[in-house]
């Protein structure tokens, strides 16, 4: 908790119920620094069969500024920036799970997970660390 302690956040995740309307579930991450970091955002569902009853079936992921406003979305992962997720070495195990590779500057941020066509149940979003930007995305 020293702020000027050399320790750095890895990953933040948070599981809950997703309902349609209002009833998403949001991870949120404060970024500070110097130095912009690359992260990878995850929403999962799919691939918590059997650990998690009742799993949402086909996530979404929705990434937000601080100023509230949109700046990513996806649906099923490998639609869009497949080939930097794979590179992550943490890409989701199920093609309905959705994730986003992204350049954060200081600033908070919020990913929400709804699910498709309304679809609820037990999900789970995170946000990983993956190190200062050398490549912007």
């Amino acid at each position: 908790l020293d702020p000027a302690g050399a320790s750095e956040l890895v990953n933040i995740s948070t599981r809950g119920r997703v309902e349609p309307g209002d009833h998403a579930l949001i991870g949120g991450l404060i970024v500070s620094g110097v130095s912009p970091i690359n992260v990878i955002a995850r929403a999962l569902g799919p691939s918590l069969q059997g650990i998690v009853n009742g799993v949402l079936s086909d996530p979404t992921l929705m990434m937000y500024d601080t100023n509230g406003q949109l700046f990513a979305k996806n649906n099923n992962w490998a639609d869009t920036q497949s080939v930097q997720i794979i590179a992550t070495g943490i890409p989701p195990t199920n093609p309905k799970e959705a994730a986003v590779v992204r350049t954060l500057s200081n600033g908070a941020y919020s990913g929400i997970v709804q699910g498709v066509n309304y679809g609820s149940g037990n999900a789970l979003v995170e946000i990983y660390n993956l190190g200062p930007a050398t490549v912007s995305y």
